[in-house]
């Protein structure tokens, strides 16, 4: 198996929220509130969610998250001292190692086609120079020294099959392995490719899987959940007297300490065997341990990351979002804020559960609104000076400046308190109410309700609201149960179902993911085969309607993928968000712009969720396993108060990127000149924003200097002027 690595010099590339996004750059926004691995190197703690990695020293505490880290789905950490090296195992198979502020990425196990199942790394065993990885698929042998696999132990089921590896622990010269069919042992001076070679333990109680597995005082520990603690003293497995019957288990060990994580509390236990409660009022669900020379760190479900010292207790939680579940984005475009929101239902549409405040960011920084629901939210609307948010459990709460007002099954039309989308219309909020006899309803500018009843047996499940120019609401239905799109103006009561029918819309699928607007009043639809656009939205009441199917090089747009999110820019360019990642097309669908995916950008995943366009050209991108931000070179065109900004600015040597020069009218002539008036670099914007790549007409970064930027509206009527510093 050929080793392949690359590495990249850190230099302070640790990251913190106050940064600004530079045009063509990312950013990725991790929930550090579930710790789930930790690891100590000397005079450095570190602590691993799922997305990113927090490092605190004692004067700081810094995060590292993609494109920096290899992948995202991070599964363990290891620590080895002798090296000074920090090992991240992830999701993917993929390996990074963390030594002298640079990070080695091994991408071989990732890239190994021969490994056709899943490859994740679920935990890390260091033992002398060699680590060894429970894999998905076995086990896999890695020289630390060297950077190198040694040897990989695959197919290690009772037959040959392949079983996936929890955890490893060393006693004496073996090294004992939890696998999905039990634990197994063999001596590391065997041939232990052989799966014949290993010695099983997987009779009766031990005939099962195992998830934990540590070396402690001489002895082997193991937990089965519901059951208790077991411990190998190289003969037999015996169950230990304390801690019996919890519903989980995760074991840590120290050299001097056994720790024990159950649902809710933690254990440190003495050699002797003795348990001891660890207690802290933060400790909500504690998932991992470890120990530092200060005291204990623990890795916590909600409250992040939780350090001792002495007696005193503390979270260390870097500025982030509450989760990484993200359902649907909402731009409060008055407040400047994006709101996330985590979403109310399951699969089967229902209610989730789901506890979650609603984050939101603004100014370099988010926060929450804890005065809102927090169950099972799935929308939210900004109307005047009213704020409305839509649970799927809980109904439909009304903020005002008088108060904040609860609507729900008992004292109003809310059927279920089943709200699955909100949209605001001037005053009025409509709420889509799903699994109702009245799917729809307006709340309007007194909080009395209007409620409306359609024939259609699909419109009672509807998942997604638009409202469009000329006043009719567009219901998006769930693809389960019918699917399909119904339009319905309130003031003439016309009503009209769309999907594939020719002249009964003419959609490519009913299976409709995704709905929005243009900046021409254009209705785009996503559906399971691609796109659709409905250039008069006001005739599909005519009785013979058919949408417009971009072509894209000789086949339908984006035939082939399910279209889950829509998204319009500045310059009316169309984002689509799909399970292989996101497109940018141009103005009508017909020229490919940008494509991303996790391989050539800093997305968390290819599976979108939701997407949003801010008025400074943030493309927010939800995914299934975050969200990411991405600066791009369009932005809202500015308004009759424009003024130019230039970001950055001065531009250092070091400087690759683009400058952004936004707050523009649309479509304006941007001129960039020395002092003596000399022409450098001359483009038109896109919507409010020019891109410069820091070159002149002849390719050649212009000499260090002060240059001048002038921005002409497309009617001539507005001029802007500004200056730009360029360090060499």
């Amino acid at each position: 198996m050929r080793n392949v690595w690359t590495s990249i010099l850190l230099l302070g590339c640790f990251t913190t929220m106050s940064q600004s996004l530079p045009l063509g750059l990312w950013r990725i926004f991790p929930s550090f509130n579930r710790i789930h691995s930790v690891a100590y190197l000397p005079n450095t703690l570190y602590a691993a969610a799922d997305i990113g990695l927090i490092a605190v020293t004692q004067n700081n505490i810094e995060t590292l998250t993609l494109p920096l880290l290899g992948s995202t789905g991070i599964r363990a950490l290891a620590a080895h001292t002798a090296n000074n090296q920090l090992l991240i195992g992830y999701e993917t198979g993929q390996l990074d190692i963390l030594q002298n502020k640079a990070i080695f990425k091994y991408t071989t196990i990732r890239n190994n086609t021969q490994i056709t199942g899943p490859k994740a790394i679920h935990h890390i065993l260091i033992h002398n120079s060699n680590a060894y990885l429970a894999t998905a698929f076995g086990v896999v042998v890695f020289d630390l020294n060297q950077r190198e696999i040694r040897e990989t132990w695959r197919n290690l089921g009772p037959q040959g099959e392949t079983y996936t590896v929890y955890q490893a622990a060393i006693k004496d010269d073996s090294i004992f392995l939890a696998t999905e069919g039990g634990i197994q042992g063999g001596s590391l001076q065997d041939n232990l490719l052989d799966f014949t070679r290993w010695k099983r333990f997987n009779q009766g109680t031990f005939n099962r899987p195992f998830s934990s597995l540590v070396s402690f005082n001489g002895f082997l520990f193991t937990a089965i959940p519901n059951d208790g603690l077991y411990r190998y003293d190289g003969l037999i497995w015996q169950r230990q007297d304390y801690l019996i019957n919890q519903s989980t288990y995760h074991l840590f060990a120290s050299n001097t300490h056994l720790y024990v994580t159950t649902a809710n509390q933690l254990y440190r236990i003495s050699p002797g065997g003795v348990p001891e409660e660890i207690t802290s009022s933060l400790m909500t669900h504690p998932l991992c341990v470890t120990e530092t020379p200060a005291g204990l760190a623990v890795g916590d479900e909600k409250n992040g990351l939780l350090t001792e010292t002495g007696t005193v207790w503390q979270s260390l939680l870097p500025n982030g979002p509450t989760t990484d579940r993200m359902f649907r984005l909402r731009l409060d475009d008055i407040r400047k804020r994006l709101y996330a929101l985590s979403g109310g239902y399951t699969s089967l549409f229902a209610p989730s559960g789901t506890e979650q405040p609603v984050n939101y960011y603004q100014l370099n920084g988010w926060n929450t609104q804890p005065l809102w629901l927090s169950r099972d939210v799935t929308d939210v609307a900004f109307t005047g000076n009213k704020v409305c948010i839509g649970s799927f459990s809980m109904g439909l709460q009304v903020i005002t400046p008088d108060g904040s007002f609860d609507f729900n099954s008992g004292n109003s039309p809310l059927t279920g308190n089943r709200i699955t989308a909100l949209a605001a219309e001037g005053p009025n909020v409509w709420i889509a109410n799903y699994n109702s006899a009245q799917p729809l309803h307006r709340l309007n500018a007194d909080n009395t309700f209007t409620s409306f009843s359609f024939p259609l047996t699909a419109a009672r499940y509807p998942l997604d609201l638009l409202v469009d120019r000329h006043g009719s609401i567009w219901m998006r239905l769930n693809p389960a149960t019918g699917g399909g799109l119904l339009v319905f103006n309130p003031a003439t009561s016309q009503q009209a179902y769309l999907n594939e029918i020719t002249g009964s819309g003419g959609l490519p699928s009913r299976q409709v993911y995704s709905i929005t607007s243009d900046r021409n009043g254009w209705v785009w639809v996503g559906t399971d085969a691609g796109v659709a656009y409905f250039p008069n939205p006001e005739q599909v009441f005519s009785g013979n309607i058919n949408a417009v199917k971009p072509v894209f090089e000789g086949r339908f747009l984006l035939r082939d993928e399910k279209v889950t999110a829509l998204a319009i820019d500045g310059g009316n360019r169309k984002w689509f968000g799909t399970q292989q990642g996101v497109w940018l097309f141009n103005a009508t669908a017909s020229t490919l712009l940008q494509y991303f995916n996790t391989s050539n950008s800093a997305l968390p995943s290819n599976n979108i969720q939701n997407l949003a366009v801010d008025d400074s050209g943030h493309v927010w991108i939800a995914t299934s396993q975050g969200l990411a931000v991405y600066r791009s070179d369009v932005s809202e065109p500015a308004g009759t108060e424009a003024v130019i900004k230039i970001f950055p600015n001065p531009v250092p040597p070091t400087f690759t990127g683009w400058v952004g020069i936004s707050g523009l009218p649309e479509s304006s002539t941007v001129r960039i000149t020395d002092l003596a008036g000399k022409l450098i670099w001359q483009a038109v914007s896109n919507g409010g924003t020019a891109a410069w790549n820091v070159r002149d007409y002849n390719g050649q970064r212009p000499p260090a200097g002060i240059y001048l930027v002038f921005a002409i509206s497309a009617n001539g009527e507005e001029t802007l002027a500004g200056k730009l510093a360029l360090i060499n």
